[in-house]
């Protein structure tokens, strides 16, 4: 996490150090006189400094009046799925205060956290917090799943305040510890939220899409890039599987320099992991088995074994040949955090 503090007063800049000592990456600036004596980074005009900060940082706490935050952060303020946490903090640490990006950016539950270590009161305003209705932004940010249209999720947000909302799951949900919080099981394909790894078409319903797919492959040495790329292509459509939900990639260790593997990992950015030919053949199951493969890898199915492997659930999609590629995709088992 990206954070970054700012005080300008003495007493400001002492809480600075306590809430720093909670961060390992913490920069804390503040002006000439106290930046000289708690060696904290000198500023002059914070907008000289507050644009680059801002699109890059996780956490933005300002340890002083919230009038100063706010006209700080103003000129930079874009979108909820992209601003960090902004937090403000009195000199006397007697309130802690969530200015943006509440639910995404988890400012509300820093504030929280801050105001728990500080002995401060935490200052909520978001709807759904006070009323304590499911937040479904919220929830999409601590499961790190993919949101189909914020759009939606307003409309979800806004809907929860005045009335209970259905939501369809492909996974274990707990509907029961939800009710109290206004959520109840769909009764039919329609529904107000729906999470799931399939790429589908779902009218009016908000998409909530978790990272639960590992993809095993397979290949050719030297493979052309376009392959694999039309390999996955081809598997996932086929198979109505959403490439959002992609959590990482997996193969055998002979391909661990294989530049259109590497490719793909970046592309989705989600890991690659390469396992040994005895990890492999370790792994129980009933899989594809190719003699060929065998000859060559020393494992009679790459794609399958390795995707089961890297996952922690079942294999959904055996192997698959597309041009001399070949894919495998397993479902990782789901805990939700709520």
């Amino acid at each position: 996490m990206k954070t970054h503090i700012f005080a300008y007063s003495d007493k400001g800049c002492i809480l600075t150090q306590k809430i720093s000592n909670l961060y390992n990456d913490a920069r804390c600036y503040s002006i000439k006189k106290y930046a000289d004596k708690y060696n904290f980074t000198e500023i002059t005009k914070i907008s000289e400094i507050m644009a680059d900060i801002f699109s890059n940082a996780d956490l933005i706490i300002f340890v002083c009046a919230t009038g100063i935050a706010v006209r700080s952060i103003a000129p930079f303020v874009k979108r909820k799925t992209t601003d960090p946490a902004v937090i403000s903090i009195d000199d006397n640490a007697k309130f802690v205060i969530s200015l943006l990006s509440g639910h995404i950016g988890g400012a509300n539950e820093i504030t929280e956290f801050l105001a728990e270590r500080l002995g401060a009161i935490p200052v909520i305003t978001t709807s759904t917090d006070i009323n304590n209705r499911f937040s479904v932004d919220t929830f999409a940010q601590k499961n790190n799943m993919y949101i189909s249209s914020m759009k939606l999720a307003k409309e979800v947000s806004a809907n929860i305040l005045n009335r209970d909302i259905t939501v369809q799951s492909d996974f274990n949900f707990d509907y029961v510890g939800l009710k109290k919080m206004g959520v109840l099981e769909a009764d039919t394909k329609k529904s107000d939220v729906y999470i799931t790894y399939k790429n589908i078409t779902c009218e009016n319903a908000l998409l909530l899409v978790p990272k639960c797919l590992s993809v095993g492959i397979g290949c050719r040495k030297n493979i052309d890039l376009s392959f694999v790329e039309q390999a996955l292509d081809k598997v996932f459509n086929e198979n109505k599987l959403n490439k959002t939900a992609i959590k990482n990639f997996a193969s055998i260790d002979i391909k661990r320099e294989e530049q259109a593997l590497l490719y793909i990992s970046d592309k989705y950015n989600a890991p690659i992991e390469f396992f040994g030919a005895d990890m492999l053949n370790s792994v129980e199951g009933d899989f594809t088995k190719s003699n060929f493969v065998k000859g060559i890898t020393g494992v009679d199915n790459v794609c399958e074994r390795s995707a089961k492997l890297i996952s922690n659930g079942r294999i959904i999609v055996k192997k698959q040949s597309v041009n001399g590629v070949t894919v495998a995709v397993a479902l990782n088992d789901m805990d939700f955090i709520y």
